[in-house]
């Protein structure tokens, strides 16, 4: 489903909302979802017209599950460099255990462990505060902790997009956090305050609807209620 020039997603994802863009720099997906998943990322490839073996990256904004599970099947189908912030890498090449989940939603994730299962898979490259992928007119990495410790969202000043992962997320029209689960909520603050300060049209979320037109006022309102006093 093609979104914006050079911009599509994954129709209806297994997890997380996918994205690829291509036609403008490196042929860049960004997040897999679920390993069901892997089938449907194929499928959006071929409706961009990448052929079999055009993709050149895979970023994964975080490691949760819902996000990269795809990858090993997804890298083995398409290839493609699979890329992560340096502080998630060991977590999504399985070196190290997830940190555990907090209140409520441990027993929730224990419930849906056995969806969980990753395979292992290679990080190809690991990213930081500051790098530029080279896709949509340059594709900044924001290092936003708080989800987790290595979450990142993708910024591209030119088109003025945002892919945030799951630094917020649109839950019924208005701005959330996913799933209420934070690994620091100090952070999470911190990087909301970032959010706020940029200069958004389009606004492309892990998790609900994309934003595509003045992505700016809702950022804004979604900071200023949910940053702590």
């Amino acid at each position: 489903m093609k979104l914006l020039p050079n911009v599509y997603m994954v129709d209806s994802p297994t997890g997380a909302n996918c994205y690829l863009i291509c036609g403008e720099g490196e042929t860049t997906m960004i997040d897999v979802g679920m390993g069901r998943n892997a089938p449907k990322v194929s499928a959006l490839l071929r409706e961009a017209d990448v052929p079999v073996g055009g993709l050149r990256n895979i970023v994964i904004t975080h490691a949760h599950h819902d996000h990269f599970q795809a990858a090993p099947f997804v890298k083995k189908a398409e290839g493609g460099r699979l890329m992560v912030h340096e502080l998630d890498a060991d977590h999504v090449a399985g070196k190290k255990a997830m940190p555990k989940h907090h209140g409520g939603m441990r027993v929730v994730f224990w419930l849906i462990s056995p969806m969980l299962k990753v395979t292992p898979v290679d990080v190809d490259g690991t990213l930081k505060e500051g790098d530029v992928i080279d896709a949509l007119g340059g594709l900044q990495v924001l290092h936003l902790p708080g989800h987790t410790v290595g979450n990142i969202s993708l910024y591209s000043p030119s088109r003025k997009v945002l892919f945030c992962g799951d630094t917020v997320g649109n839950r019924n029209d208005e701005l959330d956090v996913p799933f209420q689960y934070k690994f620091s909520r100090e952070e999470c603050d911190r990087s909301f305050e970032r959010l706020a300060k940029l200069d958004v049209e389009a606004l492309l979320p892990g998790h609900g609807s994309p934003i595509i037109h003045d992505a700016n006022e809702a950022i804004r309102k979604f900071a200023a209620e949910h940053v702590k006093k």
